[in-house]
């Protein structure tokens, strides 16, 4: 998910709570955020597209797993963390940059003090009808030369700085992920789980596996419910000539009608290290026409699962028909 190509706005108060640390909601002609961090003002500049290169990256990390939707969400749930832990230390190194900085005041301040005459000098300019290209270049030139003098003073802060705009701003495109993966599950899931277990799992399929856990955390047992199969019906009639005119019409038709009735099995697959015990089936439908003829436990590429045949024996069209197969699976121990 790309994030909004607008200014990127941190949450000063949640980014250091023991720190006098607050937002200036005014910005330079250019629309870069300014921060004010202990008496310095600190332009932070965040690449949007080197961010939009990172997240894709950490996107493709994940991918390359092959995870389902649930391993999906861990995945990116791990690298969230592991951005929290960046900032936690970044944080940790600008307090300590900020009780450094307290020995620089008379030169921040004079600096702070040029540079808020500067944007304020920018803003009137900007705000009159007359042509003021050339001075507001000129005033530019001026403040972008008092930044570097506050960058250098203590460069470190604004790197920290934006290094954690940027993970910000990271995190947030990454739980937008989440949220759209979990809300993809959701919308995948068929059926329900069994009284007494609860969902351990979502398929990319769809399937649905609910687990019996115990009091030491050990899914002994597994209810496998797979993804739903078509199971609808169609009728077609097919019109004939028999008789044709001398014209190159027709005398007479005969009508054929052709039953394209659905049938086919349906697995539930036990997880590796599980074996199937036993297994049922599911149906959802509005009909008693579809019915399953023949079901059983079988090993299939080393994984154990319950295949059911069905077949949908009405003669006619049908829809909103669909069954599935239910796998009751142990750990193999």
């Amino acid at each position: 998910m790309k994030v909004n190509k607008s200014i990127i706005c941190l949450s000063l108060a949640a980014l250091l709570s023991t720190t006098a640390l607050a937002g200036n909601n005014g910005s330079g002609p250019n629309g870069k955020p300014f921060i004010e961090l202990a008496g310095q003002i600190v332009e932070v500049q965040s690449d949007i597209s080197t961010l939009e290169d990172e997240h894709d990256a950490l996107v493709a990390q994940v991918n390359k797993l092959e995870l389902d939707l649930q391993g999906q969400i861990e995945a990116i749930s791990a690298e969230i963390t592991t951005l929290k832990a960046t900032d936690a230390s970044l944080q940790a190194s600008l307090q300590s940059k900020i009780s450094a900085l307290a020995e620089q005041g008379t030169a921040i301040d004079a600096l702070i003090s040029a540079l808020t005459e500067v944007n304020s000098d920018l803003i009137t300019l900007a705000n009159t009808a007359e042509d003021n290209a050339t001075a507001i270049e000129s005033l530019e030139t001026d403040k972008s030369a008092i930044l570097d003098d506050i960058a250098t003073l203590d460069g470190g802060i604004s790197t920290a700085m934006a290094e954690i705009v940027d993970n910000a701003t990271l995190i947030g495109m990454l739980e937008d992920d989440i949220a759209q993966l979990t809300e993809n599950k959701q919308n995948d899931v068929q059926g329900s789980c069994p009284e007494g277990t609860s969902v351990v799992n979502v398929s990319d399929d769809g399937s649905l596996v609910c687990g019996d856990i115990n009091s030491g955390g050990t899914i002994k047992t597994l209810t496998v419910i797979s993804a739903e199969r078509d199971y609808n019906n169609s009728v077609e009639k097919i019109k004939t000539c028999v008789v044709p005119s001398p014209s190159g019409g027709c005398l007479e038709f005969t009508t054929e009608t052709n039953y394209n009735l659905a049938a086919g099995p349906v697995f539930a697959e036990c997880p590796e290290g599980y074996v199937v015990t036993g297994g049922g089936l599911q149906i959802r439908s509005a009909i008693e026409k579809l019915q399953a003829f023949k079901q059983k436990p079988q090993l299939k590429k080393g994984l154990w699962n319950w295949v059911v045949f069905f077949k949908n024996h009405a003669r006619s069209n049908t829809k909103n028909t669909f069954a599935s197969a239910v796998a009751q699976c142990s750990l193999i121990e």
